[in-house]
């Protein structure tokens, strides 16, 4: 998380002064490199028994890393960076995309426990968002297909507040939808 919201910074400052461009492009990179390290992607490995970069073709949902990884390759893209993560990220997407599709309530949860954060999934949301944002709408349907979901199932009817779906939230069960 931390180096996806550091990577989230760092885009944005680029933005604000194009002056930084080229050094937020760098220190972007290094973030995606750390991230892609085993030693990172062990946190995931252990909770799923498998590694989330070898199994994209599997069906483990892996939401988590995966959706942090493709964030913050979509912000080394926005932010001017090369395709030298494009493998990756084509593959992280296309199997966020594939998983979420096959689940009734299109939300991949965070553990294989199958609970679904919510703000995890919503970082898979805007992964995929700029991803179709850069890739000729490429996955847009999805997007737009879990947030109608969430619109419609998720919001909480007093507050506004989107909250997980019934079955996924067992932190919460005196909330009703």
């Amino acid at each position: 998380y931390s180096c996806a919201m550091l990577s989230a910074a760092l885009v944005n400052i680029s933005r604000i002064y194009p002056e930084e461009r080229e050094r937020a492009i760098k220190r972007i990179s290094s973030l995606v490199d750390i991230v892609l390290s085993p030693e990172l992607r062990e946190y995931d490995t252990h909770w799923f028994r498998e590694d989330a970069l070898s199994s994209l073709d599997g069906d483990k949902s892996h939401m988590t890393y995966l959706s942090l990884l493709a964030w913050m390759i979509t912000n080394y893209k926005q932010a001017g960076g090369d395709g030298k993560y494009d493998d990756w990220l084509h593959r992280c997407c296309e199997a966020m995309h594939r998983r979420m599709l096959k689940r009734e309530d299109l939300s991949l949860p965070s553990f294989p426990n199958g609970v679904v954060f919510l703000p995890d999934m919503l970082v898979a949301i805007v992964a995929l968002h700029n991803y179709s944002k850069l890739y000729e709408g490429k996955y847009a349907d999805t997007v737009s297909l879990w947030l109608d979901k969430a619109q419609r199932e998720w919001l909480h009817r007093d507050s506004g507040f989107l909250i997980n779906s019934p079955k996924n939230r067992p932190f919460c069960p005196e909330l009703d939808v």
